[in-house]
C-alpha cells in the first residue's frame, strides 16, 4: 500500500503481508526455474495473483483474466485483466530491487488502462488511454529531449537471448554509442 517506506536495497525483505520471500531464502529442490536457471517458486507468486484476481473481479465481474501463474483463468471476451504479480522475477530472485506488480485492462484485445506498483520505492504508476500518465497522483510525461546524443535510454532483452539471433544486441550497441547513456534494469 502506498505510503509505507521500503527497506533499503541489498538485503531488503518484502513488506506486504503474505508477500513471497526472495528465492535465496526459500530455494529448494523442485523450485521452478526462470529461463536462465534461477530458482523462483510458483507458489511464491500464486497467492499474490489469487488476491489480485479476487479484488479485480469485484471491480469488473464480467472481465476475464490473462495471468502468468494460473492457466485456469480464461479470456472472457470484451474485457480482460492482464496481471503479473511479480514482474521482474529474475531481479527478485537475485535480490536486485527492481521488480513490481503490473496490471492492465484490455477491451477487445486493446489495452486501455495500466497500473504498475513498485513496492521498493513505494511508487504507483497508472495511465488510461487519452487521460495521461501519473506517478503517485502527479502527472508524468516522456522526455522533451530531441537529440539522441542527449537522450537517457532504457531497454531490456528477451528471455531467449541465448537462443535467438533476434536478440536486440546490434541495436543496443548502436544506441549506446550515440546516446548519453543506456540502462537495463530488467
Amino acid at each position: 500500500r502506498a505510503g509505507r517506506s521500503a527497506q533499503p536495497p541489498g538485503g531488503y525483505q518484502p513488506r506486504a503481508r503474505g508477500a513471497p520471500q526472495p528465492a535465496a531464502a526459500v530455494s529448494s529442490p523442485g523450485a521452478d526455474r526462470t529461463p536462465v536457471g534461477y530458482p523462483v517458486r510458483s507458489c511464491q507468486r500464486a497467492p499474490a495473483e489469487k488476491r489480485l484476481v479476487a479484488e479485480l473481479e469485484k471491480l469488473l465481474p464480467e472481465a476475464g483474466f490473462i495471468a502468468e501463474e494460473n492457466s485456469n483463468l480464461e479470456k472472457a471476451g470484451e474485457f480482460n485483466w492482464i496481471i503479473d504479480p511479480l514482474d521482474g522475477t529474475t531481479n527478485y530472485a537475485h535480490g536486485y530491487p527492481v521488480w513490481c506488480v503490473s496490471i492492465a485492462l484490455e477491451r477487445d484485445g486493446r489495452s486501455f488502462v495500466g497500473v504498475v506498483y513498485n513496492p521498493i520505492l513505494d511508487e504507483l504508476f497508472y495511465a488510461s488511454a487519452g487521460d495521461g500518465a501519473f506517478r503517485n497522483g502527479q502527472p508524468i510525461h516522456v522526455s522533451t529531449t530531441t537529440e539522441l546524443s542527449e537522450a537517457f535510454l532504457a531497454t531490456g532483452f528477451p528471455y531467449d537471448i541465448r537462443e535467438s539471433d533476434d536478440d536486440n544486441l546490434d541495436n543496443f550497441k548502436r544506441f549506446y554509442k550515440k546516446s548519453r547513456a543506456i540502462r537495463r534494469g530488467g
